[in-house]
């Protein structure tokens, strides 16, 4: 997301800048988080075009003794209540017990909601955040008609797939495999 800073809205200020291509404007205050593109200066203020960078918290925690259907339940809970991704890791704990880690990534603002639910749904004592930043490709989906119906495919980065769901959904119906319909729905 671009955005562009104004130290203060000056007229002079918003003559040099005219279209500055932003998403977002923002006035006053420190400046944000951002790779700087461009700046501009007049009347004594600044302005400042630049592209935000994405944060992330990242929580995790180390268990030793629960269940693999009670960590299965904890990463669908932790889905639920907005995890981007949630992800499980065969660790060596000490004395050389075998644990897991458990990994939520998630938007900060919803880090400690999600804390909450590892305390609720797991036998942790503790979760630690780490808050990092986050790079993404430009996401589309587009919906196509098929030869079996209509299909999402998801496309980032040059690169597209159809969306799994709407594949089993054509295999369940079809009793195709699921290769036989990603080939057929080119």
């Amino acid at each position: 997301m671009k955005t562009l800073w104004l130290s203060k809205i000056h007229p002079a200020l918003l003559e040099e800048i005219g279209e500055s291509g932003a998403d977002r404007i923002a006035v006053g205050g420190s400046i944000p988080e951002m790779r700087p593109l461009r700046f501009w200066s007049a009347g004594g203020e600044l302005a400042v075009l630049g592209q935000e960078e994405e944060t992330v918290s990242e929580l995790t925690t180390n268990v030793d003794d629960m269940t693999g259907e009670d960590i299965a339940y904890l990463t669908e809970k932790l889905r639920e209540k907005g995890a981007f991704d949630v992800c499980t890791m065969a660790v060596t704990m000490k004395k050389g017990r075998p644990g897991t880690l458990i990994r939520a990534v998630c938007a900060p603002e919803k880090a400690q909601e999600l804390a909450s639910v590892f305390f609720k749904h797991s036998s942790t004592l503790g979760v630690r955040e780490t808050k990092t930043r986050a790079y993404r490709l430009e996401r589309s989906v587009e919906e196509r008609e098929t030869e079996l119906g209509v299909v999402r495919f998801k496309r980032a980065g040059g690169r597209e797939k159809p969306e799994f769901e709407d594949v089993r959904k054509i295999a369940d119906e079809t009793g195709l495999s699921l290769s036989e319909v990603r080939e057929r729905i080119k």
